[in-house]
């Protein structure tokens, strides 16, 4: 062992005393002052500067304990960076954990809010989809009503055809001038009921009343003539014809004029333009200045009728009496 002053004690199983400045691979232990102990089993008292890769610890005061199994005693400065290290960490870990939480919470509370904001937004489309539903489902109510339209225009069509066809089939209401007599084979000669005129003259003979009513136009004997009694020509008079029962009239023969004798028939007026109303149907007919012959005429596509109208549309006028005369009608029907 070195006592106190001593600058070494180098591979000595001693100690080294209070004041050496250190103790190298020694076994034993360095008291205060000294400035290290390197390599030794022993413990460095107080006031060493370090014990280097000694097993023993390094007391009070020590600056470092380098590669030892101890602790050095004076290292708390070392320990308490490491504790505030380890302490910021657990703060970090801390905070991280809070953010995660938060972050966490916002998103479930945004999917909540989007969730709603879905659903009004889901109800306002479904309402939309509803208007537009309504709205379609009214398009094509009028589109049906546009079709039903058009059915009834094309039903108006085929009724505008069925007309059609119903005219073609039904011939137009004519009356035409033959040259002589028709056959008159399978009709009948249309009886005759009544008849009555707008004017008749009363004439009277020497020893007889002379009977020009408008009757004497159906009694068979051609002396015999209705005529009409208005001042002038007569154009605008007439008879009417009532049959014993309906007829669809297809021949009319005219003896026109005052059939007496030839000097009658051209002294009074003889028609030359006879109108011929067979129920709602009329239309005129010239005749020729014939005397002594029957004039003929055909009818088509008459009515049924039950009476018949002849009124005198113009005149032959006479070369002394200023009366139309008619002698005799016969008509033919079925």
């Amino acid at each position: 062992a070195m006592q106190n002053g001593a600058f070494g004690n180098t591979g000595a199983p001693g100690t080294t005393q209070n004041g050496a400045f250190g103790n190298t691979g020694t076994s034993g232990t360095m008291q205060s002052g000294v400035y290290g102990n390197t390599g030794t089993a022993g413990t460095a008292p107080l006031g060493t500067y370090g014990n280097t890769s000694t097993s023993g610890n390094g007391l009070q005061g020590a600056h470092e304990n380098s590669s030892g199994t101890g602790q050095g005693a004076g290292a708390k400065k070392a320990n308490g960076t490491v504790l505030a290290v380890i302490l910021l960490g657990v703060a970090a870990a801390l905070l991280i954990i809070f953010l995660v939480f938060y972050l966490v919470s916002s998103r479930h509370s945004s999917g909540t809010s989007n969730g709603s904001a879905d659903a009004g937004s889901s109800s306002g489309a479904a309402g939309e989809l509803d208007d537009d539903d309504e709205e379609d489902e009214d398009a094509d109510d009028r589109d049906d009503d546009d079709d039903w339209d058009e059915d009834d225009e094309d039903t108006d069509d085929w009724d505008d055809d069925d007309d059609w066809a119903d005219s073609e089939d039904e011939p137009e209401f004519s009356v035409v001038r033959l040259d002589g007599k028709p056959s008159v084979e399978g009709l009948e000669k249309v009886s005759v009921q009544s008849a009555s005129a707008s004017s008749t003259m009363q004439q009277t003979g020497k020893n007889s009343y002379i009977d020009n009513s408008p009757r004497v136009m159906f009694d068979g004997d051609e002396v015999t003539s209705w005529q009409e009694n208005v001042s002038g020509s007569g154009v605008g008079e007439w008879v009417d014809i009532s049959f014993d029962r309906e007829y669809t009239v297809r021949y009319i023969g005219f003896k026109l004029g005052n059939w007496r004798s030839e000097k009658y028939y051209y002294g009074n007026n003889r028609p030359s333009g006879i109108s011929i109303m067979l129920g709602s149907d009329e239309e005129e007919v010239s005749f020729d200045d014939a005397w002594g012959e029957t004039q003929w005429v055909e009818v088509s596509g008459a009515q049924s009728a039950t009476e018949m109208r002849l009124t005198i549309e113009d005149v032959y006028r006479g070369t002394e009496w200023d009366d139309t005369c008619i002698a005799e009608v016969l008509i033919y029907g079925e």
